[in-house]
């Protein structure tokens, strides 16, 4: 019956889909599928001719940790397509980013993987949580690298009645509770809470991206992207513009508060000279609710204020939810930075992408001075460069511990910048296993952190 209905109803509805699509195309933002890469992407998607030697998710080529190589320049699939305008869910354009995350390896493929190296002694002890760029999923190990658990959860499972999203391109942040509960981001996709064996508590299919941090109360501080027009800032198409999204803990919206309207009503508004020709004039990548330990060395810095890490502006800055404004912006010191954090000395640290140059760096910098206290670049002999992503995270002895993540590397260093633990990414593909996956973070939890559901819950890739 209903291909009956069709059959005879099409060509109606073909004319009021096509005088519908006219209406939508003069009031509603499009944005091609080539500015919407750039966002799922970081605008870290190398291709070569190889392109089918990996599966699909987010892969560069294996270096050896004593390399200084770094990924050959290349295209996005596509590039050499003419630029045409299509609804963000159009399954052309599904279809063409289900193409993107492939790479061809051409570096020899070193042995190691896991972690390859601990100095109990030296290293902070804890667990690591990890999530890379192969799949939608999580793993708990201990310092050693012994797997403890596993959580897994693809996005049709999540979201059936969605359209499929082939590509996979892994969790871009999670959040694990004592309960062995988990929030992860699909970036640019969604938000879902699962439990202990990767069964879906909550979904929240808003555009979220990058980042999320949860309150005491429960509420859960996000990023989100909205397409908007705006002739004046990029004639041809819209722009994305990056939200603070506040949902309460079981996913129920609560608040958007624009990026782009703090900036422009503050004494700020002139970084917006600085942006980039594309559209995702933003590129947000961090976000931090501020406890207000350090009002006293800038008013900005009250409890309840937020800092985000705006990549394609190279700024660190504070927004004011009360007042929708920017309050506080730190600039010209880094080059399209990530996850800056307040340390509890007061100061920041910041991974450092330094952009498309040949090498990161981890500082950590007076917000106030501006002063760089210390900082991380890596040697010849050890090199350290990760184009995008990247975070660094300071541990309860006073190492660091820092995801290189386009090398697929974390690794941890005491003070004086030794290296007192190492982890390679073991997700590898490709032609002798050539490409190593994206390693998004490695996070480093308390020693006594609860694991008593981790003995109990079944691996989460046997869950249906």
């Amino acid at each position: 019956m209903r291909r009956r209905f069709l059959f005879f109803m099409g060509p109606p509805l073909l004319l009021a889909a096509g005088f519908a699509t006219g209406l939508v195309s003069i009031h509603a933002p499009f944005i091609s599928w080539e500015r919407m890469v750039a966002r799922l992407t970081d605008n870290a998607g190398h291709s070569t001719s190889a392109a089918h030697a990996a599966p699909p998710g987010r892969w560069r080529p294996v270096q050896a940790p004593d390399t200084a190589a770094r990924p050959a320049d290349a295209t996005l699939p596509g590039d050499d397509l003419e630029d045409s305008s299509t609804a963000l869910d159009d399954a052309d354009f599904r279809r063409r980013l289900a193409t993107l995350g492939y790479l061809a390896g051409h570096d020899a493929a070193p042995s190691q993987s896991g972690v390859i190296h601990h100095d109990p002694a030296a290293a902070s002890p804890g667990l690591n949580l990890t999530i890379s760029g192969h799949a939608a999923e999580a793993r708990l190990m201990d310092m050693d690298g012994r797997i403890l658990h596993t959580w897994q959860r693809e996005f049709h499972q999540v979201w059936p009645r969605r359209k499929k999203v082939v590509r996979a391109e892994g969790w871009r942040r999670v959040h694990l509770f004592p309960d062995g509960s988990l929030l992860a981001i699909y970036d640019g996709l969604g938000l879902v809470k699962l439990d202990s064996r990767s069964r879906v508590i909550w979904s929240y299919d808003g555009h979220v991206h990058h980042d999320l941090e949860i309150q005491p109360d429960g509420s859960i501080y996000t990023l989100t992207w909205k397409a908007r027009r705006r002739p004046d800032l990029h004639p041809g198409e819209p722009i994305l513009d990056d939200q603070i999204t506040i949902l309460d803990s079981d996913g129920t919206w609560r608040r958007d508060i624009s990026l782009l309207d703090a900036l422009e009503k503050s004494p700020y508004a002139s970084l917006l000279a600085h942006r980039g020709a594309d559209t995702d004039i933003f590129h947000t990548n961090t976000i931090e609710v501020l406890d207000g330990r350090f009002a006293h060395l800038d008013a900005a810095f009250k409890a309840g204020n937020i800092m985000v890490a705006i990549r394609y502006l190279d700024t660190i800055a504070i927004i004011d939810p009360g007042l929708g404004e920017m309050v506080w912006a730190l600039s010209g010191v880094t080059r399209w930075p990530h996850q800056p954090t307040f340390l509890d000395n007061g100061h920041l640290l910041i991974f450092d992408n330094l952009g498309p140059e040949t090498h990161s760096r981890v500082i950590e910098i007076d917000p106030i001075t501006r002063a760089i206290i210390w900082n991380y670049a890596g040697s010849p002999a050890r090199p350290f460069f990760s184009e995008s992503c990247g975070t660094a995270q300071r541990l309860a002895n006073g190492n660091t511990l820092i995801t290189e993540s386009d090398r697929g590397r974390a690794f941890e260093l005491d003070p004086t910048g030794r290296v007192v633990w190492e982890f390679l990414n073991p997700a590898r593909a490709g032609e002798q296993g050539r490409l190593i996956a994206t390693l998004y973070e490695v996070v480093r939890l308390p020693v006594d952190f609860p694991t008593d559901w981790a003995s109990s819950a079944p691996p989460s890739s046997s869950v249906p």
